[in-house]
């Protein structure tokens, strides 16, 4: 271990502990003092940042890897393989996988090891070739998980264990992953929050707000777990709920608790198709922001959201102005390397499904190009799909129908926890062909994916409920054709006069088919 300060360890295995345990506020108090002992440890360093970045602090100095990575070179070769691995883990870095591959061969019984490897594969897309090394890890740090030494590993891998069998849409199988974390770790925030994420995908809506609110108990500090009734109200289609608890935690909650509820109001009313009082949520906080701030593109993801509500709301090309400015703000505070390439293709990909929208196939086919080109510069796969999402939307412009499929099918980066616009454009299209059954399978899966405010973001439930309501009607599945329309009623009844007609539809439909099914 890269100090000789007994004090230092004690600190250090403490916070540890701590951050095992997902208190994360205890776990940066001890670590802090842990590096006051001794400035040059290196493995305080990193688990510092490790902490902040799991609990969310926007405190790190804009160098910070830097100085962790400058600690390690002076610490033993295996201290400097884990930080290099992480770091390249964080960054989306190529040498992850060589970084994992060396660690786990020259050090056999370091528990890095494996969990790095296990790591690059999902990177990759790779989720059942993941789950052997995670699988691994779950064996090699059996006292980390039931809480007989200071770092658990074993925690880290079985939550990446519920987000690969998630990610293969293997709810079951997440489920007991998860059950058994809290089992072996009942006073474990961290383990009850991957029990409640899981019950969410499942929509089995008072478990998982009873888990979330045991994670609560145990660590309070999370601000999301506030935020998190509101989210499962939204699911439910209970949006008046949703709106009040948000409005509430505005006006009543401190900084952190306010930024998260306006996030999922915002979504909220983008659900309800109430564009107009989105919008002006959503510009009034881009208002606070500094000069300063926007210049280092801390606006970003208000401008997502305010380029999303234009886009759902029928301003395509104003949509796709504010991702254009995005873009050439935050282009030249990017460093070169995988993340730059994460992000001009995501933003790209972003602004072609605007051009598609306003039916601008020059510029379409512009953005497309500049996805695929940085797509190339990334080592994760997450950005090969995305490319392909953009090819499929051009193909879809052009009228090739089974070449748009195909593109959209080669996209789907998970069933579940992908890019979910994905989902809704490829229903659209195996609607249109009569594969109705492909249609909801696809379309199904993405209200088991990631929690709305993730990955769900840049898809409305709405619209997949409207779709899956057309493909069961299609098939004469009446019932069930019922409960989605009855949800897309819920959203837009107080929608703006432009999403009244979808409102009409559902709700005749109800009138209707609904009472004589």
């Amino acid at each position: 271990m890269s100090t000789r300060s007994l004090v230092a360890y004690r600190f250090y295995e403490e916070g540890l502990r701590s951050y095992g345990r997902g208190d994360y506020r205890a776990a940066e108090r001890l670590l802090d003092a842990a590096l006051a002992e001794d400035s040059s440890f290196a493995m305080a360093a990193f688990y510092l940042v490790m902490t902040r970045i799991a609990s969310g602090s926007s405190s790190q100095p804009p160098d910070v890897w830097e100085r962790v990575a400058a600690l390690a070179e002076r610490a033993p070769e295996r201290e400097r393989l884990v930080i290099r691995g992480t770091w390249a883990l964080l960054a989306s870095r190529a040498e992850l996988k060589a970084v994992a591959d060396t660690l786990a061969s020259h050090y056999p019984a370091e528990v890095d090891g494996p969990y790095l490897q296990g790591y690059a594969r999902l990177h990759n897309a790779e989720f059942l070739a993941a789950i052997p090394y995670f699988q691994r890890v779950l064996v090699m740090d059996s006292l980390g998980l039931s809480g007989e030494s200071p770092r658990c590993r074993a925690c880290d891998a079985i939550t990446q264990l519920v987000y690969a069998y998630s990610a293969l849409d293997s709810l079951p199988a997440a489920e007991r992953l998860a059950r058994d974390y809290v089992r072996r770790q009942p006073r474990s925030a961290r383990a009850w929050s991957s029990l409640a994420g899981v019950l969410l995908a499942e929509h089995r809506h008072d478990e998982a707000i009873e888990a979330q609110r045991t994670a609560t108990s145990i660590n309070p500090v999370n601000s999301y777990d506030r935020v998190f009734p509101a989210i499962i109200w939204m699911q439910r289609g209970e949006f008046e709920e949703a709106d009040r608890l948000t409005r509430q935690l505005m006006k009543d909650g401190g900084p952190v608790d306010a930024r998260e509820a306006r996030w999922a109001l915002g979504i909220s009313l983008r659900y309800q198709a109430r564009w107009r009082e989105a919008l002006s949520l959503v510009r009034e906080a881009l208002a606070a922001f500094s000069a300063a701030e926007r210049a280092r593109g801390e606006d970003r993801g208000l401008r997502t959201m305010e380029a999303l509500i234009l886009l759902e709301s029928g301003q395509a090309r104003a949509a796709a102005a504010v991702w254009d400015s995005v873009v050439r703000r935050v282009a030249p505070t990017l460093a070169p390397g995988s993340p730059a390439a994460r992000f001009f293709t995501f933003h790209y990909t972003l602004t072609a499904t605007a051009h598609a929208a306003a039916g601008d196939t020059v510029r379409l086919a512009a953005a497309v190009d500049a996805a695929a080109n940085w797509a190339a510069k990334s080592v994760n796969r997450r950005d090969t799909c995305l490319a392909d999402h953009a090819r499929g939307l051009l193909l879809t412009a052009r009228g090739d129908t089974s070449g748009a499929i195909a593109a959209f099918e080669r996209a789907l980066y998970s069933p579940t926890n992908g890019f979910t616009r994905t989902n809704r454009d490829l229903g659209t299209l195996l609607l249109a062909r009569g594969r109705e059954a492909d249609a909801i399978r696809v379309l199904g899966a993405a209200l088991r994916g990631a929690s709305l405010e993730a990955g769900n973001l840049y898809v409305t439930h709405t619209e997949l409920h409207e779709l899956l309501a057309r493909a069961y009607d299609t098939t004469g599945m009446a019932d069930s054709a019922l409960v989605h329309y009855q949800y897309v009623a819920s959203a837009l009844a107080g929608s703006d006069p432009g999403a009244k007609d979808r409102y009409e539809v559902a709700r005749r439909w109800i009138e209707t088919r609904g009472a004589v099914r």
